[in-house]
C-alpha cells in the first residue's frame, strides 16, 4: 500500500517513484491517501490527473470499514500525544494493518511507533 508521498513523488516526474508504482505487484492506496491527494490538487486539472494517474495504474482506493475506523482510533489514543502521529496517517496506517499489507512510504518516522504496521522505507537521497 502507498503512503501519499510516493504518489506525489511520482506526479512530481520522481523516476524512482514512478518506476516504484510501475513495478508494484499490488497497486493500492487507503481513502485518506485519496482525500489528501484530493486535498492537494489546485485545480480541477490536477484532479483529472491525479484519477488517471490512479486509474493507469490500475490503482485500488481502499474502502473504509468499521475496523479500519476502530484501528485508527486505538492508534491516535496511542500514538499521537506521545508520537505525533495525526489524524490521517493513523487511517492509513490502519488500513494497511488491516489489510495485511506493507506500507511503502517516504516518511516511515510518522509511522515507526505503530509496532503492528509494516513499513518499507524509500526516498529520493
Amino acid at each position: 500500500m502507498f503512503d501519499t508521498d510516493i504518489i506525489i513523488w511520482a506526479l512530481c516526474g520522481r523516476t524512482w517513484a514512478q518506476q516504484l508504482l510501475v513495478s508494484a505487484d499490488h497497486r493500492e492506496i487507503s481513502t485518506a491517501t485519496w482525500l489528501e491527494l484530493l486535498e492537494g490538487a489546485r485545480d480541477k486539472r490536477e484532479h483529472a490527473s491525479l484519477r488517471t494517474m490512479l486509474a493507469d495504474l490500475d490503482m485500488r482506493v481502499v474502502p473504509l470499514s468499521e475496523a479500519i475506523g476502530i484501528r485508527a482510533a486505538a492508534y491516535l489514543e496511542r500514538y499521537a500525544l506521545s508520537n505525533g502521529l495525526d489524524a490521517m496517517d493513523a487511517v492509513i496506517a490502519a488500513t494497511a494493518a488491516e489489510h495485511g499489507s506493507v506500507l511503502v512510504t517516504g516518511n516511515a518516522k510518522h509511522f515507526k511507533a505503530i509496532t503492528d504496521l509494516q513499513i518499507e522505507q524509500h526516498t529520493d537521497g
